[in-house]
Parts: structure tokens; sequence; C-alpha cells
């Protein structure tokens, strides 16, 4: 299957219903967005995928996240990554090789991180990042907040474990896009002057605890849709009857889980 372009391979491909699949005569493929980590990868198959656009990597070691990335930052077609730890346990390592996939523009970690990325050490070209269990600290967000390019972040369950939330002054200058998803932890969110000055739609999902949106977001110009998913009745509440009335320039849609329960 040499002229192959696209697969999806759910099967974990070390697993005795593989059979006899190969991979290393798939060199004109374009997207693999979801295979689980195996021999194939030290066995050179990966390296000859130098057509990739799209690929997904799942239980990996922490060990084999850096062997993954000497292999891929020369795929110049590679615009997507996902990759993703095999266990809890396991950490992603220091990433020695991202900054040099200078093609990448959408990356997503699943795993603990133990010491995130400096701004510089990203790809140059990342629009959006996505991070799960994570268990990120509060000096990470720092980081993520000077990416330049940055369209797009989601922070999904387990991302970030800690009671505050602060977005500096300035952080995140070109965001369009916000997701919080299942921050179990987060209470209290502020957002500083000047902070995400082109937001446009924002997504909070299952932030049981947090009380309230932050004051930083009612002087935005551009911020056109705040979507609750799964938030309790009294934050829902304030932020329709408190919080919206006191945007200064724009008043944004809001859009809610509970919505497809309403009766006309």
């Amino acid at each position: 299957m040499v002229n192959l372009r696209h697969l999806l391979l759910y099967t974990p491909f070390d697993s005795p219903d593989s059979g006899h699949l190969r991979l290393d005569t798939l060199t004109n493929l374009q997207s693999l967005p979801y295979i689980d980590a195996g021999k194939w990868i030290e066995d050179g198959a990966l390296a000859k995928m130098s057509n990739l656009r799209q690929l997904g990597i799942y239980e990996l070691s922490g060990k084999m996240v850096n062997s993954v990335l000497s292999m891929v930052h020369s795929f110049h077609n590679l615009h997507s990554l996902t990759l993703s730890l095999q266990s809890e346990e396991d950490e992603f390592p220091m990433f020695r090789q991202l900054s040099q996939c200078s093609h990448l523009e959408k990356l997503s970690l699943i795993g603990k991180i133990t010491k995130l990325p400096d701004p510089h050490e990203f790809p140059p070209n990342l629009l959006k990042l996505t991070l799960h269990n994570s268990h990120l600290q509060k000096e990470s967000i720092a980081k993520l907040e000077r990416l330049p390019k940055l369209k797009m972040l989601i922070l999904g369950k387990g991302a970030y474990n800690v009671q505050e939330l602060s977005f500096n002054a300035e952080g995140f200058s070109q965001l369009n896009i916000l997701r919080l998803i299942q921050l179990k932890e987060l209470e209290e969110w502020t957002v500083e002057e000047r902070a995400l000055p082109r937001l446009e739609h924002m997504v909070i999902d299952g932030c049981e605890k947090l009380r309230r949106i932050p004051d930083g977001l009612k002087t935005l110009t551009s911020l056109k849709k705040i979507k609750i998913i799964g938030m309790p009745v009294e934050f829902e509440h304030r932020l329709r009857t408190n919080d919206v009335p006191e945007f200064k320039y724009v008043t944004p849609a809001i859009e809610s889980s509970m919505d497809i329960l309403a009766v006309d």
C-alpha cells in the first residue's frame, strides 16, 4: 500500500490482532492521527513517513518522546502532532527538539509535564495548543501567554490543578479561542488589563468550583461569545444578571448547556 495517504489504526500495533502489519512501506502517508507506540518506531518505520501532515502517537513512554521528536522535526509537511503518555505516573521529559518543528501549527500533549518549555523552545509557528493531564503549576501560565502566534488554547482535564489562575497584562496577545475544560480545582481566575486583546470565543466547561468570570474580561472589545457547559446554576445566574451588564464595550452572546432544557 505504498500509495496509501490516510490510515486509522486503533488496534495496538504490537498486539496479536495486528497480525503482520507493516508500516515501513507507507512512505506517502499524509495522516496517521491515532496509533499506539511500539517497536515500529525504533525499527525505522516512523522515520520513513516524511510526508505526514497529521500524526498522533499514544501509549508513549517518557523516554520515547524525544526519539519521536528527533525523527519528526525534519518532516516539513507536519502541521499537527499529538503525543500521549501511557500512564499518569509517566512524565514528559525535557522537549529538546520542539523548537525545530518549524512547520508545526497544532500540538496536543496528553500527560504530566515536569517542566514546560520556555516560549522560544516551542514550535515557532504554533497556532493551537491542547493540554490534558499536564498538572501544570502556576508559573507555567506565564510561559504559555508569551507564545507569539498562539490563537487557540485548550486547557483540558487535569491540565491545571491549582485554585488560582492569572493572565498577566499583554499576555496571550494573539489568542482568539480559549477553552477551560474540567479544571476541577479552579476557584479564582483573574485577567489583568490588556491581556487577551483579541479573544473572541471562550468556553468554560465543568469548572465546578469557579465562582465567576474575571472582571478583566469585561473591558475586552473583541469577545463575541461565552459558552458554559456543566456549570453550577449560581455561576450562570451571576453571569447573565451581574456580569454581562457590566461589559463596557461589547455584550457577548451567552450559550449554555442548560439552554437545551428550556421549554417554549
